[in-house]
Protein backbone atom coordinates (compact mmCIF):
# COMPACT_ATOMS: atom_id res chain seq x y z
CA UNK A 1 0.00 0.00 0.00
CA UNK A 2 1.41 3.39 -0.97
CA UNK A 3 -0.91 5.72 0.89
CA UNK A 4 0.05 5.31 4.53
CA UNK A 5 -2.36 7.95 5.77
CA UNK A 6 -5.23 6.41 3.85
CA UNK A 7 -4.45 2.88 4.99
CA UNK A 8 -4.22 3.93 8.65
CA UNK A 9 -7.23 6.25 8.65
CA UNK A 10 -9.56 3.74 10.32
CA UNK A 11 -6.95 2.17 12.64
CA UNK A 12 -6.48 2.74 16.33
CA UNK A 13 -2.82 3.58 16.81
CA UNK A 14 -0.65 2.99 19.85
CA UNK A 15 0.43 6.19 21.67
CA UNK A 16 2.96 8.19 19.67
CA UNK A 17 4.56 11.63 19.62
CA UNK A 18 3.03 14.58 17.76
CA UNK A 19 5.62 14.55 15.00
CA UNK A 20 4.81 10.95 14.08
CA UNK A 21 1.05 11.57 14.11
CA UNK A 22 -1.11 11.29 10.98
CA UNK A 23 -2.53 14.72 11.76
CA UNK A 24 0.97 16.21 11.62
CA UNK A 25 1.67 14.42 8.35
CA UNK A 26 -1.59 15.84 6.93
CA UNK A 27 -0.49 19.35 7.88
CA UNK A 28 2.88 18.73 6.26
CA UNK A 29 1.19 17.49 3.09
CA UNK A 30 -1.11 20.53 2.89
CA UNK A 31 2.00 22.71 3.00
CA UNK A 32 3.60 20.74 0.13
CA UNK A 33 5.82 18.55 2.30
CA UNK A 34 4.59 15.08 1.32
CA UNK A 35 6.70 11.97 1.94
CA UNK A 36 8.36 10.42 -1.09
CA UNK A 37 6.48 7.16 -0.42
CA UNK A 38 5.20 4.90 2.36
CA UNK A 39 5.89 1.37 3.49
CA UNK A 40 3.33 -0.63 5.45
CA UNK A 41 3.33 -3.80 7.52
CA UNK A 42 0.24 -5.95 7.06
CA UNK A 43 -1.40 -9.13 8.33
CA UNK A 44 -3.70 -10.23 5.55
CA UNK A 45 -5.78 -7.14 4.76
CA UNK A 46 -5.18 -5.57 8.19
CA UNK A 47 -2.54 -2.86 8.52
CA UNK A 48 -0.18 -3.42 11.45
CA UNK A 49 1.91 -0.29 11.01
CA UNK A 50 3.24 2.24 8.52
CA UNK A 51 6.30 4.42 7.97
CA UNK A 52 6.75 7.46 5.69
CA UNK A 53 9.91 7.56 3.57
CA UNK A 54 11.81 10.65 2.40
CA UNK A 55 14.67 11.34 0.05
CA UNK A 56 17.34 13.40 1.88
CA UNK A 57 16.97 16.25 -0.61
CA UNK A 58 13.34 16.72 0.51
CA UNK A 59 14.60 18.75 3.47
CA UNK A 60 17.10 21.58 3.80
CA UNK A 61 17.29 21.19 7.58
CA UNK A 62 20.94 20.33 8.33
CA UNK A 63 19.97 18.29 11.39
CA UNK A 64 18.21 15.83 9.05
CA UNK A 65 21.03 15.58 6.51
CA UNK A 66 22.78 12.19 6.16
CA UNK A 67 26.12 13.89 6.81
CA UNK A 68 24.89 15.05 10.21
CA UNK A 69 22.90 11.95 11.19
CA UNK A 70 25.79 9.67 10.22
CA UNK A 71 28.53 11.77 11.80
CA UNK A 72 31.18 9.71 13.59
CA UNK A 73 30.48 6.67 11.40
CA UNK A 74 31.66 8.18 8.08
CA UNK A 75 28.99 6.79 5.76
CA UNK A 76 27.30 9.89 4.39
CA UNK A 77 28.26 8.98 0.82
CA UNK A 78 26.13 5.82 0.83
CA UNK A 79 22.69 5.81 -0.77
CA UNK A 80 20.45 6.81 2.13
CA UNK A 81 16.70 7.15 2.65
CA UNK A 82 15.16 8.81 5.68
CA UNK A 83 12.17 7.26 7.45
CA UNK A 84 9.70 8.26 10.13
CA UNK A 85 8.96 11.87 11.05
CA UNK A 86 10.98 14.51 9.24
CA UNK A 87 10.32 17.49 11.49
CA UNK A 88 10.02 18.23 15.16
CA UNK A 89 12.99 16.17 16.41
CA UNK A 90 10.85 13.57 18.15
CA UNK A 91 9.42 10.52 16.42
CA UNK A 92 7.81 7.15 17.06
CA UNK A 93 6.78 4.08 15.14
CA UNK A 94 3.21 4.15 13.88
CA UNK A 95 1.85 0.79 15.05
CA UNK A 96 -1.81 -0.19 15.33
CA UNK A 97 -3.20 -1.41 18.63
CA UNK A 98 -2.89 -5.11 19.30
CA UNK A 99 0.42 -5.55 17.45
CA UNK A 100 3.97 -5.79 18.82
CA UNK A 101 6.17 -2.81 17.86
CA UNK A 102 9.24 -5.05 17.60
CA UNK A 103 7.85 -7.30 14.87
CA UNK A 104 6.17 -4.41 13.07
CA UNK A 105 9.39 -2.37 13.16
CA UNK A 106 11.44 -5.23 11.70
CA UNK A 107 8.95 -5.61 8.84
CA UNK A 108 8.88 -1.87 8.16
CA UNK A 109 12.66 -1.56 8.05
CA UNK A 110 13.03 -4.45 5.64
CA UNK A 111 10.21 -3.14 3.47
CA UNK A 112 11.71 0.35 3.43
CA UNK A 113 15.08 -0.91 2.24
CA UNK A 114 13.49 -3.10 -0.43
CA UNK A 115 11.20 -0.33 -1.68
CA UNK A 116 13.89 2.33 -1.89
CA UNK A 117 16.91 0.24 -2.83
CA UNK A 118 18.86 2.22 -0.24
CA UNK A 119 22.05 1.01 1.38
CA UNK A 120 20.93 2.61 4.64
CA UNK A 121 17.51 3.49 6.06
CA UNK A 122 17.92 6.17 8.72
CA UNK A 123 15.11 6.75 11.26
CA UNK A 124 16.11 9.85 13.27
CA UNK A 125 15.09 11.35 16.63
CA UNK A 126 13.29 8.29 17.97
CA UNK A 127 11.94 8.06 21.49
CA UNK A 128 13.49 5.37 23.65
CA UNK A 129 10.42 3.15 23.32
CA UNK A 130 10.53 3.11 19.52
CA UNK A 131 14.33 2.86 19.36
CA UNK A 132 14.20 -0.21 21.61
CA UNK A 133 11.65 -1.80 19.28
CA UNK A 134 13.86 -1.27 16.22
CA UNK A 135 16.94 -2.44 18.11
CA UNK A 136 15.45 -5.93 18.10
CA UNK A 137 16.39 -6.16 14.41
CA UNK A 138 20.00 -7.43 14.23
CA UNK A 139 20.56 -5.36 11.08
CA UNK A 140 19.71 -2.10 12.85
CA UNK A 141 22.29 0.01 14.71
CA UNK A 142 21.23 2.47 17.40
CA UNK A 143 23.01 5.82 17.85
CA UNK A 144 22.44 8.38 20.59
CA UNK A 145 21.21 11.51 18.80
CA UNK A 146 20.12 14.31 21.13
CA UNK A 147 18.64 15.45 24.42
CA UNK A 148 14.88 15.97 24.52
CA UNK A 149 13.33 18.15 27.24
CA UNK A 150 9.88 18.40 28.76
CA UNK A 151 8.12 19.83 31.77
CA UNK A 152 6.39 17.07 33.72
CA UNK A 153 3.53 16.93 36.22
CA UNK A 154 1.77 20.14 35.17
CA UNK A 155 -1.39 19.35 37.15
CA UNK A 156 -0.17 21.58 40.01
CA UNK A 157 0.47 24.56 37.73
CA UNK A 158 3.40 26.88 38.31
CA UNK A 159 3.02 26.68 42.09
CA UNK A 160 3.36 22.91 41.95
CA UNK A 161 6.33 23.19 39.59
CA UNK A 162 8.11 25.58 41.96
CA UNK A 163 7.54 23.17 44.86
CA UNK A 164 9.29 20.34 43.02
CA UNK A 165 12.42 22.03 41.67
CA UNK A 166 15.72 22.58 43.49
CA UNK A 167 16.31 25.81 45.41
CA UNK A 168 18.69 27.18 42.76
CA UNK A 169 16.15 26.50 40.03
CA UNK A 170 13.41 28.08 42.13
CA UNK A 171 15.45 31.26 42.55
CA UNK A 172 16.09 31.48 38.78
CA UNK A 173 12.36 31.09 38.06
CA UNK A 174 11.34 33.65 40.67
CA UNK A 175 13.86 36.15 39.24
CA UNK A 176 12.42 35.62 35.72
CA UNK A 177 8.88 36.19 36.97
CA UNK A 178 9.84 39.34 38.88
CA UNK A 179 11.64 40.83 35.85
CA UNK A 180 8.67 40.15 33.58
CA UNK A 181 6.25 41.68 36.09
CA UNK A 182 8.41 44.83 36.34
CA UNK A 183 8.04 45.43 32.58
CA UNK A 184 4.25 45.44 32.78
CA UNK A 185 3.71 43.15 29.78
CA UNK A 186 0.64 40.96 29.51
CA UNK A 187 0.01 37.45 28.23
CA UNK A 188 -2.76 35.98 26.13
CA UNK A 189 -3.93 32.63 24.78
CA UNK A 190 -5.52 32.73 21.33
CA UNK A 191 -6.20 30.35 18.43
CA UNK A 192 -3.54 30.15 15.74
CA UNK A 193 -6.24 30.55 13.08
CA UNK A 194 -6.44 34.16 11.91
CA UNK A 195 -3.01 35.05 13.29
CA UNK A 196 -0.81 32.98 10.99
CA UNK A 197 0.85 35.76 8.98
CA UNK A 198 1.52 38.00 11.97
CA UNK A 199 3.06 35.07 13.83
CA UNK A 200 5.19 34.17 10.77
CA UNK A 201 6.63 37.71 10.88
CA UNK A 202 7.50 37.27 14.56
CA UNK A 203 9.11 33.87 13.86
CA UNK A 204 11.19 35.43 11.09
CA UNK A 205 12.35 38.17 13.48
CA UNK A 206 13.50 35.47 15.90
CA UNK A 207 15.31 33.59 13.12
CA UNK A 208 17.05 36.74 11.91
CA UNK A 209 18.38 37.44 15.37
CA UNK A 210 20.40 34.23 15.05
CA UNK A 211 21.63 34.90 11.53
CA UNK A 212 18.97 33.15 9.44
CA UNK A 213 15.82 34.15 7.59
CA UNK A 214 12.42 32.58 6.96
CA UNK A 215 10.31 32.63 3.82
CA UNK A 216 7.31 34.33 5.41
CA UNK A 217 4.94 33.27 2.62
CA UNK A 218 5.75 29.54 2.87
CA UNK A 219 5.84 29.71 6.67
CA UNK A 220 2.39 31.33 6.66
CA UNK A 221 1.12 28.54 4.39
CA UNK A 222 2.47 25.94 6.82
CA UNK A 223 0.88 27.70 9.80
CA UNK A 224 -2.44 27.89 7.92
CA UNK A 225 -2.21 24.13 7.31
CA UNK A 226 -1.60 23.52 11.02
CA UNK A 227 -4.55 25.74 11.95
CA UNK A 228 -6.79 23.88 9.48
CA UNK A 229 -5.80 20.39 10.67
CA UNK A 230 -5.70 21.06 14.43
CA UNK A 231 -8.40 23.70 14.78
CA UNK A 232 -8.73 24.77 18.43
CA UNK A 233 -5.89 22.44 19.43
CA UNK A 234 -3.43 24.79 17.67
CA UNK A 235 -2.92 27.73 20.01
CA UNK A 236 -0.68 30.75 20.36
CA UNK A 237 0.58 31.80 23.76
CA UNK A 238 1.53 35.47 23.37
CA UNK A 239 3.24 38.26 25.24
CA UNK A 240 1.47 41.58 24.71
CA UNK A 241 2.50 45.22 24.96
CA UNK A 242 -0.18 47.94 24.75
CA UNK A 243 -2.58 45.29 23.45
CA UNK A 244 -0.31 44.11 20.60
CA UNK A 245 1.47 40.76 20.48
CA UNK A 246 5.24 41.25 20.60
CA UNK A 247 6.08 37.57 20.96
CA UNK A 248 4.42 34.20 20.76
CA UNK A 249 4.92 30.46 20.85
CA UNK A 250 2.89 27.91 18.91
CA UNK A 251 1.45 25.21 21.18
CA UNK A 252 -0.32 22.10 19.84
CA UNK A 253 -2.36 19.73 21.98
CA UNK A 254 -1.67 16.04 21.29
CA UNK A 255 -2.80 13.25 23.60
CA UNK A 256 -1.75 14.27 27.16
CA UNK A 257 0.89 16.80 26.11
CA UNK A 258 1.21 20.42 24.99
CA UNK A 259 3.88 20.55 22.27
CA UNK A 260 5.72 23.85 21.79
CA UNK A 261 6.58 24.07 18.11
CA UNK A 262 8.12 27.46 17.23
CA UNK A 263 8.70 30.86 18.79
CA UNK A 264 8.63 34.42 17.47
CA UNK A 265 9.73 37.72 19.02
CA UNK A 266 9.98 41.43 18.35
CA UNK A 267 13.19 41.88 20.32
CA UNK A 268 13.20 45.67 19.96
CA UNK A 269 10.08 45.75 22.16
CA UNK A 270 10.65 42.69 24.35
CA UNK A 271 14.12 43.79 25.45
CA UNK A 272 15.45 42.17 28.63
CA UNK A 273 12.00 41.45 30.04
CA UNK A 274 12.40 37.66 30.46
CA UNK A 275 9.45 37.35 28.09
CA UNK A 276 11.17 34.35 26.48
CA UNK A 277 11.01 32.39 29.73
CA UNK A 278 7.41 33.47 30.28
CA UNK A 279 6.47 32.09 26.84
CA UNK A 280 8.50 28.91 26.78
CA UNK A 281 8.22 27.76 30.39
CA UNK A 282 5.79 29.44 32.74
CA UNK A 283 2.72 30.22 30.65
CA UNK A 284 2.74 26.75 29.01
CA UNK A 285 2.65 25.15 32.47
CA UNK A 286 -0.43 27.22 33.29
CA UNK A 287 -2.06 26.46 29.94
CA UNK A 288 -1.38 22.73 30.31
CA UNK A 289 -3.00 22.74 33.73
CA UNK A 290 -5.98 24.69 32.36
CA UNK A 291 -6.43 22.10 29.59
CA UNK A 292 -5.94 19.10 31.89
CA UNK A 293 -2.69 18.02 30.21
CA UNK A 294 0.12 16.21 31.99
CA UNK A 295 3.22 17.53 30.18
CA UNK A 296 4.75 20.30 28.09
CA UNK A 297 7.18 19.20 25.37
CA UNK A 298 10.07 21.66 24.96
CA UNK A 299 12.27 19.90 22.39
CA UNK A 300 16.01 19.73 21.83
CA UNK A 301 17.38 23.28 21.89
CA UNK A 302 18.71 25.30 24.85
CA UNK A 303 19.07 22.24 27.08
CA UNK A 304 21.11 23.99 29.74
CA UNK A 305 18.55 26.77 30.08
CA UNK A 306 15.72 24.25 30.20
CA UNK A 307 17.37 22.18 32.89
CA UNK A 308 17.86 25.23 35.13
CA UNK A 309 14.09 25.87 34.86
CA UNK A 310 13.21 22.37 36.01
CA UNK A 311 12.85 20.47 32.73
CA UNK A 312 13.28 16.71 32.52
CA UNK A 313 15.75 15.50 29.88
CA UNK A 314 15.56 12.20 28.01
CA UNK A 315 17.61 10.76 25.15
CA UNK A 316 16.56 10.67 21.51
CA UNK A 317 18.00 8.06 19.17
CA UNK A 318 18.72 7.47 15.50
CA UNK A 319 18.25 3.97 14.11
CA UNK A 320 20.31 3.05 11.03
CA UNK A 321 19.23 -0.08 9.20
CA UNK A 322 22.10 -1.62 7.23
CA UNK A 323 24.93 -0.07 9.26
CA UNK A 324 27.69 -2.43 10.39
CA UNK A 325 27.96 -2.46 14.17
CA UNK A 326 31.76 -2.16 14.40
CA UNK A 327 31.92 1.65 14.59
CA UNK A 328 28.80 2.15 16.71
CA UNK A 329 30.27 1.91 20.27
CA UNK A 330 32.96 4.53 19.63
CA UNK A 331 30.48 6.77 17.80
CA UNK A 332 28.06 6.60 20.73
CA UNK A 333 30.85 7.46 23.17
CA UNK A 334 31.84 10.55 21.16
CA UNK A 335 28.24 11.66 20.71
CA UNK A 336 27.45 11.28 24.40
CA UNK A 337 30.52 13.29 25.38
CA UNK A 338 29.42 16.10 23.03
CA UNK A 339 25.84 16.13 24.31
CA UNK A 340 26.93 16.23 27.95
CA UNK A 341 28.83 19.44 27.24
CA UNK A 342 25.48 21.20 26.70
CA UNK A 343 24.05 20.65 30.18
CA UNK A 344 25.13 21.21 33.81
CA UNK A 345 27.42 18.60 35.38
CA UNK A 346 24.76 16.97 37.55
CA UNK A 347 22.41 16.51 34.60
CA UNK A 348 25.29 15.27 32.45
CA UNK A 349 25.98 12.51 34.97
CA UNK A 350 22.31 11.53 35.13
CA UNK A 351 21.98 11.63 31.34
CA UNK A 352 25.11 9.49 30.90
CA UNK A 353 23.72 6.87 33.28
CA UNK A 354 20.39 6.83 31.42
CA UNK A 355 22.05 6.46 28.02
CA UNK A 356 24.35 3.67 29.19
CA UNK A 357 21.45 1.79 30.82
CA UNK A 358 19.19 2.10 27.78
CA UNK A 359 21.94 1.09 25.36
CA UNK A 360 22.57 -2.01 27.47
CA UNK A 361 18.85 -2.82 27.52
CA UNK A 362 18.72 -2.43 23.72
CA UNK A 363 21.78 -4.64 23.26
CA UNK A 364 23.62 -1.74 21.63
CA UNK A 365 27.14 -0.63 22.43
CA UNK A 366 29.20 2.27 23.68
CA UNK A 367 32.90 2.49 24.49
CA UNK A 368 33.38 3.05 28.21
CA UNK A 369 36.84 4.60 27.83
CA UNK A 370 36.68 8.28 28.75
CA UNK A 371 33.06 8.18 29.90
CA UNK A 372 33.99 9.00 33.50
CA UNK A 373 35.68 12.19 32.30
CA UNK A 374 32.55 13.58 30.74
CA UNK A 375 31.34 16.88 32.15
Amino acid sequence: MENGIGSLAGCRLQPHSLYAALSWLRAQALAGRDPDSWVTATAGTAVRGAMPLYRPEQTTNPRYSPGYLLRDVGLASNRVFLAGGLSGYQSDLLVTEGHEPESVGVELLGGARQKTGAHLVVVPYLTSFSAAALARDPGCAILIEDLDSSLEHCDGGLTGHLSRVRSRQRRAIQADLATFADHGFGTDLRPLAGFEERFAVLVDANTRKYGGADDISSLTTFLEAIALVYGPDAKLITVTHSGAAIGGVLAIVHQDCLYLRMIGFDYTLAGNSCAYFQLVFYQPISVARQLGLARVHLGIEMNGTKSTRGATTRPLWTAVYGLAAADVPSANSRRLYSLCGRVPARLAREFTATVRRELTEMGAGMDTAGVSSQP
